[in-house]
């Protein structure tokens, strides 16, 4: 729709140039009712787009039932989109533009199992938010800005929580053995 209001809005204008050149004014009508169609068009499809639910294609499947979304790549910037599929299972979206205010778009993923947050900004703050998601099983933070202290306070505390990543980060290994040994059955790559 966006490129069929440019090419009336063009058209439009050619015809009002053709029109006034050739001092046919009473078709000049039919120029300017071409470029207001064009522009109703645009911004018809720009209002459209505002409102309308983002189908994210390939990037959301459907495995054994269960909603897998990957936008680690993902050429978007409104992660505001993850709140509509607050049924996620498994989340991938390890991109440098992802923050602890992204990670605010997830509050409602009760169900939310992986999550992949490498090579993003989140920091304990982000941490704190993570806390939250009690069905957390496996959370991969490698690169991340997360500290010792946000592992202990925020992570140890969440009883399913089993498997991190947790390379090159800052985090010693003090830290991880203790993350470790506050639950049963823990496992960490550092």
């Amino acid at each position: 729709l966006f490129y069929l209001g440019l090419l009336a809005i063009v058209g439009g204008l050619i015809h009002l140039l053709w029109s006034a050149i050739k001092g046919r004014w009473q078709r000049l009508k039919y120029g300017a009712l071409a470029i207001l169609l064009g522009v109703s068009l645009i911004v018809g499809s720009a209002l459209y787009s505002r409102h309308q639910v983002v189908d994210l294609g390939p990037r959301m499947v459907l495995i054994e039932g269960e909603k897998h979304i990957t936008l680690t790549g993902w050429d978007g910037n409104d992660y505001s989109v993850l709140e509509l599929h607050p049924e996620t299972v498994v989340l991938q979206i390890a991109n440098a533009d992802v923050t602890d205010l992204t990670l605010d778009h997830l509050s409602g993923m009760a169900n939310l199992r992986e999550l992949d947050l490498n090579d993003s900004q989140v920091t304990d703050l982000g941490l704190a938010k993570l806390a939250k998601l009690s069905g957390l099983q496996f959370l991969r933070l490698r690169g991340t800005k997360i500290s010792d202290a946000g592992l202990i306070d925020h992570l140890g505390p969440m009883s399913n929580l089993k498997r991190v990543d947790l390379r090159q980060t800052m985090i010693s290994d003090d830290s991880v053995q203790n993350w470790q040994s506050l639950q049963e059955g823990r496992r960490a790559l550092h």
